[in-house]
């Protein structure tokens, strides 16, 4: 129990800086809207899937090994979302340049 409690706590920690990251990605995500980049037909699911994931960021992991599962999938999902995010805009600033 104390390893999970150490993992607990480690995960809390994580948890903060991750909000706000996943807050601050909710503007480059709107301003995305209507620049025509690959997969934009999937923009509004980018902007409910930041919701989301930032609801439940919003609420500490629970000290079990139910909360540890949740905080690793809302971890592969932030770096996913963040991934998906940065190549849109990678591709919108290419495009724009030409």
């Amino acid at each position: 129990m104390k390893h999970l409690d150490e993992c607990t706590q480690r995960a809390n920690k994580w948890r903060v800086r991750a909000l706000a990251f996943g807050r601050n990605l909710v503007p480059r995500i709107a301003a995305l809207s209507g620049t025509g980049y690959p997969g934009c037909g999937f923009h509004y699911e980018k902007e409910r899937r930041v919701r989301n994931i930032c609801r439940i960021l919003d609420r500490p992991f629970g000290v079990s090994r139910i909360g540890m599962v949740r905080y690793l999938i809302v971890k592969v999902g932030l770096e996913r979302l963040a991934r998906e995010v940065a190549q849109a805009e990678a591709y919108v600033r290419g495009r724009a340049t030409c």
